[in-house]
């Protein structure tokens, strides 16, 4: 078993919200084109091969559930120390206000 892990990006100039496994593809960017091929080529082998392989799109996502422990909110808070005072103290009572 393979499991091959895809991403959003595959889906680009979106034509629909929220996506679903019927939205077409329509990548932008050499990463969503690159993962594309490769969601194809796993599809190309299952069939033809009888490999079983799979290709999961994940998406990122923010949301105040994720708590102060995600990376999202680390990177957030680091940066507003380093940058200074105002922003940490703005950026501080921003995250708290999330969770």
């Amino acid at each position: 078993m393979r499991q091959f892990a895809s991403t959003s990006e595959m889906f680009g100039k979106v034509q629909e919200t929220p996506q679903t496994e019927q939205t077409p593809f329509y990548p932008r960017r050499p990463y969503g084109l690159a993962k594309l091929y490769a969601h194809w080529i796993t599809i190309n082998y299952r069939e033809s091969y009888g490999i079983f392989g799979t290709s999961g799109i994940l998406f990122n996502h923010e949301s105040p559930l994720r708590g102060l422990g995600s990376r999202s909110a680390n990177i957030g808070l680091s940066e507003s120390q380093i940058s200074g005072t105002y922003a940490f103290r703005r950026s501080t009572i921003l995250l708290q206000s999330m969770f």
